[in-house]
């Protein structure tokens, strides 16, 4: 379990309303997932999910938190299979965290992840999930207990284990449980590291927040890369908006529109000047909590 989530802070978290901040029908279940709208999270395949998932249950909604280049491709795919009512595109969200415990499963499509802190984002709000069983995502999601493993580019797995947790509260409402116990469990243990971790100059969660340390030596303009890379290719995007949040004393979604024009491809000066603009605040966040 990656040491980057902390579980407890997710725990205390507000419950967030995602029917209402996207004009959902009330009582619709809710199927969400957290990533970049980029290849390797295989949106595509949820998409495709769906459209037999809404086959057996009408009036489901599922829900892509995330931004990236393929929004236009998957908005085509949205309307070819004419899941306009169904599949929502809901873009980058500060009050990601809170929303999530809104919803009634969490689903994973990725063809391969990392330290997948999303999928530990999702335990620590008590949601069962359906995963692709790629990369860390095995260690992280025990098959039967807090959710299932699927296939990656098996759609109908994916679809039929998330017609299975719908369609049964008592299941969900066991594995939503299972989940939280093993991310406070093994964030327990995780915690026991830590000190090494830092010593090290590793990302650790210092304070309820990443530190992110260079051996005393001074920051250079590609480690701030690094660590900008690592914060949005690892959906830790809530990480950086609070740090920009910190740094620049203001709340809002004006911190996510910074943050978006930051990371994204840099085809002009002005472009690239806003990326800088945006480093240079993670620069001084990090610099003044190791202060």
């Amino acid at each position: 379990m990656h040491e980057g989530v902390d579980v407890e802070r997710i725990v205390a978290l507000p419950h967030g309303n995602l029917h209402a901040a996207l004009f959902l029908p009330t009582h619709s279940p809710v199927v969400a997932t957290i990533g970049a709208l980029v290849a390797q999270k295989a949106h595509h395949a949820l998409i495709e999910a769906a459209a037999l998932v809404v086959k057996q249950v009408s009036d489901v909604r599922v829900v892509i938190l995330g931004e990236g280049e393929l929004r236009p491709q998957l908005e085509k795919q949205i309307k070819h299979l004419h899941l306009e009512r169904h599949v929502f595109l809901a873009g980058f969200r500060a009050d990601v965290l809170e929303l999530l415990k809104d919803i009634d499963v969490f689903a994973l499509s990725s063809t391969h992840e990392g330290m997948c802190t999303s999928l530990v984002d999702a335990m620590a709000a008590e949601k069962p999930a359906v995963a692709t069983a790629v990369g860390g995502v095995p260690e992280v999601l025990a098959d039967g207990e807090t959710g299932y493993l699927v296939p990656p580019r098996d759609t109908e797995a994916l679809a039929a284990r998330i017609v299975q947790l719908l369609k049964d509260a008592a299941l969900r409402r066991r594995m939503g449980s299972a989940g939280l116990d093993r991310a406070q469990s093994r964030r327990a243990h995780a915690g026991d590291a830590s000190d090494g971790q830092q010593r090290a100059g590793r990302p650790d969660l210092v304070g309820g927040r990443r530190s992110f340390s260079r051996q005393g030596r001074a920051w250079t303009g590609k480690d701030r890369g690094r660590v900008a890379r690592r914060l949005f290719q690892d959906d830790r995007r809530q990480l950086a908006v609070a740090a920009l949040g910190d740094a620049g004393g203001n709340r809002g979604t004006g911190r996510v529109s910074v943050l978006r024009a930051g990371f994204g491809h840099q085809r002009c000066g002005a472009a690239r000047r806003r990326r800088n603009r945006t480093l240079a605040v993670l620069k001084r966040w990090s610099v003044n909590r190791e202060g």
